[in-house]
């Protein structure tokens, strides 16, 4: 018995270690230390070892806590994805955990598990979360590193969860790494972790909170192999398609305009101007700026097959920039999107862009129920190189639809 002797935390752990590192210890020892506790993984290890393995018997005041410290990594947070978030692989989140140096050397814990929490403005899931060591700790993720976890997302308590049950015994710098599945376009993603969010074996997290946010990538413009193409309309001189019969959208059998905007974007100036095609513009000179339109009253019936759909988009540009329109469909009021379409080259010229058909269905499926006004909704962005406004004059919907078994459909006809 060593209680009452003056023996403190530190010396204690010191003892249960060098004990432990033995290769021939007595069995059956009863061994007590009063209220003496321990403290580190190593030393807690030792411990159970000489009870279960040597049969000790050991009275104590049990394990007291380190205290880590949640910090913000060594080379600081990963850039903000201010519009290039897209359903790739990407670095989302780095951080630091300190050691507790209080009972040095006995600084080494298990870390069970890390919660990030997620915040997003719209509905998302992810298929991949992988959590690493960033050993040479340089901020972002290289085949230096170190997997730690692998996590999942739990979109009802909004925060993804990862089991490490990691030994730390030095300081960590760790990459938080995620492949987005459901990202709809003009998400934001808030990412925190607090110190409360780790759990871990003979510790408890004390430090700063870490935030960061991203926003998803809608510049997606998809070519062949099965994806979205741009179709009709022609393509002129510079890459730009040439005008539909003049500056205005022409109104053709079954194309349809919206009623609304603004559902579920609303970042262009005078968007109600864009309703119709008539030499007033919404206008934006912001890259990525976003803006929905809705209410598009169709007339498919209930039994026709969907299998196409196109939009007439009229804009134009100045100041001799770069710029081009992102078209996205949504089928469900704005709770998810398919990826951006884009024109090509907007003209100085107010003009007529066409994208979809007649046979493109926009990377998924269609049933009239995902054409009503409550549910279809077209989402725009712009996509600006350099200084410049983008002018939006008018957008037009046309629902290819037929009646199932290839029977004349859409009114007596197909559009």
């Amino acid at each position: 018995m060593l209680s009452g002797t003056g023996l403190t935390t530190k010396m204690y752990s010191d003892l249960l270690v060098n004990w432990g590192a033995l290769s021939t210890l007595q069995s059956n020892v009863p061994f007590g230390v009063g209220s003496t506790t321990y403290v580190g993984h190593t030393a807690s290890t030792s411990r159970q070892s000489l009870i279960a393995d040597n049969g000790w018997t050991i009275t104590d005041d049990g394990q007291v806590n380190l205290s880590p410290v949640l910090s913000s990594h060594a080379a600081g947070q990963v850039s903000e994805m201010r519009g290039n978030l897209t359903t790739d692989m990407h670095d989302l989140l780095v951080f630091k955990i300190e050691l507790d140096e209080t009972f040095a050397p006995h600084t080494d814990f298990i870390l069970d598990t890390v919660d990030i929490r997620v915040v997003s403005d719209r509905s998302i899931d992810f298929d991949t979360i992988e959590l690493y060591e960033d050993v040479d700790n340089s901020g972002d993720y290289d085949e230096l590193d170190t997997l730690v976890a692998t996590g999942t997302y739990n979109a009802i308590d909004e925060k993804i969860t990862l089991n490490t049950d990691e030994i730390i015994s030095t300081l960590t710098n760790y990459v938080l790494r995620a492949e987005p599945a459901s990202l709809p376009p003009g998400a934001t993603l808030e990412f925190t972790i607090l110190p409360t969010h780790l759990t871990a074996q003979g510790a408890i997290f004390v430090g700063e909170s870490i935030e960061i946010n991203h926003r998803r990538n809608v510049r997606t413009r998809s070519g062949g192999g099965g994806g979205i193409v741009v179709t009709g309309g022609g393509v002129a001189s510079g890459g730009r398609m040439n005008p539909e019969e003049g500056d205005n959208i022409v109104m053709n059998v079954g194309y349809v305009i919206p009623t609304l905007h603004g559902q579920t974007a609303s970042e262009w100036l005078n968007a109600n101007n864009a309703m119709l095609s008539n030499n007033t513009f919404a206008t934006t000179d912001s890259n990525l700026a976003e803006q929905s339109f809705s209410g598009f009253n169709f007339q498919v019936p209930a039994t026709n097959e969907i299998t196409g759909i196109t939009v007439k988009v009229d804009a134009a540009t100045i100041q001799n920039a770069t710029a081009t329109i992102g078209i996205a469909l949504s089928k469900d009021a704005g709770q998810t999107f398919t990826n951006f379409v884009t024109t090509d080259y907007l003209s100085e010229t107010d003009g007529v862009y066409t994208l979809g058909g007649e046979s493109v269905e926009w990377g998924t499926t269609w049933l009239p129920a995902d054409v009503t006004s409550e549910n279809f909704v077209v989402h725009v962005q712009s996509n600006i190189t350099g200084s410049s406004t983008v002018y939006l004059d008018g957008i037009a919907v046309l629902i290819h639809h037929q009646a199932t078994g290839g029977g004349g459909g859409g009114g007596g006809g197909r559009f």
